[in-house]
């Protein structure tokens, strides 16, 4: 029986720049984001961690007859000003609206108990709003929930029905996860070409150069199949590191200079790995 565990998968996803990648206000092995906050958000309200403390604000006024489109930006102001009281308010109200952005933020709000009590059915509820109207971070979200199995029972079959619907509307994200699933026939089965063709959709939305990578590795590996996420994930990362040694690193006979170049051909995606993973050897 193929041996999967609960983080080892969702960690694969993003082995090769997931330090580098944008707070999220909550637990990135499992959640990619839906908005920016601080990092010390990541403290509480996320898997594994207490609902954070409600939050008090003096700008909790929601302007009259507004949109929810207008609601939903004036709520990511007011996160990114930490005004997390008057940043719920707005998000509640837009997601009331049917804004499908803040329905789906709104969702996982409740499941992770953030700012507001912890509500995972009703948080689940507001994700399958946003699936009604086909949104594909929904698709996802909810998918990843049921991948982890950290707030309801883990089921592969669940999770890869959300993110199937998710690759159909393009969102790069479930995309990247259908690949890495079918390279491991996980929920999905097992096909390595099928793998591949999901990695360079993801990778063509030119918002992660890892599905690139990963794509460019299974294309040239010798290995038939892999034991597991961990198995893959090991292999990936040595593949990853030979290549840097052989093409950057001048003790290695790299090319020393000239190393963005190298960067944007091997992502194959004009520079995008380099600007979301900042790192010496992008100049």
């Amino acid at each position: 029986m193929t041996n999967f565990t609960r983080t080892g998968f969702a960690m694969l996803l993003s082995l090769a720049g997931l330090a580098a990648a944008q707070t999220v206000g909550y637990d990135q092995r499992y959640y990619r984001h839906v908005y920016p906050i601080r990092p010390s958000a990541l403290r509480c309200g996320h898997v594994g961690t207490p609902p954070c403390a409600a939050a008090t604000s003096n700008n909790s006024d929601l302007p009259a007859n507004a949109t929810g489109d207008e609601l939903y930006k004036q709520f990511q102001q007011r996160s990114r000003a930490h005004d997390a009281a008057g940043a719920i308010r707005s998000l509640k109200r837009a997601a009331a609206l049917g804004q499908v952005s803040a329905e789906t933020a709104y969702g996982l709000n409740l499941i992770l108990g953030k700012h507001i009590p912890r509500d995972v059915p009703a948080g689940i509820e507001w994700l399958n709003k946003a699936v009604a109207k086909n949104h594909g971070a929904a698709y996802y979200q909810l998918g990843t929930i049921y991948d982890n199995g950290e707030v309801v029972a883990q089921d592969f079959a669940k999770a890869a029905k959300y993110m199937s619907a998710g690759a159909e509307v393009n969102y790069w994200q479930a995309e990247k996860w259908m690949g890495i699933a079918s390279e491991l026939g996980r929920g999905v089965p097992r096909n390595r070409q099928t793998a591949i063709a999901y990695l360079n959709r993801s990778a063509g939305h030119g918002k992660d150069g890892d599905a690139q990578l990963m794509a460019s590795f299974l294309s040239r590996t010798k290995i038939e199949r892999f034991k597991d996420d961990e198995a893959l994930g090991n292999a990936f990362q040595a593949d990853f590191g030979a290549q840097y040694n052989r093409r950057y690193n001048p003790s290695g006979g790299g090319e020393g200079q000239g190393s963005r170049a190298w960067w944007d051909k091997v992502t194959g995606n004009n520079g995008q790995w380099c600007k979301s993973h900042p790192n010496p050897s992008c100049r």
